[in-house]
């Protein structure tokens, strides 16, 4: 025979998994957008710091710096 507090205490864990899993699923358009801005922020900064080190003369900052530091 089934005990009723089992099967009670089961039905709360489900619906206590449903709501959690219903109150993530409603956060995630803020949170992907939070998760674009930073990696076009990342994508803003990879790309200043390859303009730096395609420069010319950062270039030959780096020849001399190599040569003095090895």
């Amino acid at each position: 025979m089934v005990d009723p507090i089992g099967v009670i205490g089961v039905a709360s864990q489900l619906l206590e998994y449903t709501f959690k899993f219903y109150n993530n699923w409603k956060d995630i358009t803020a949170e992907t957008k939070s998760f674009i801005f930073e990696v076009q922020a990342l994508k803003t900064t990879l790309l200043y710091a390859r303009s730096i080190l395609l420069d010319p003369i950062c270039k030959c900052l780096q020849r001399w710096f190599f040569s003095v530091a090895f």
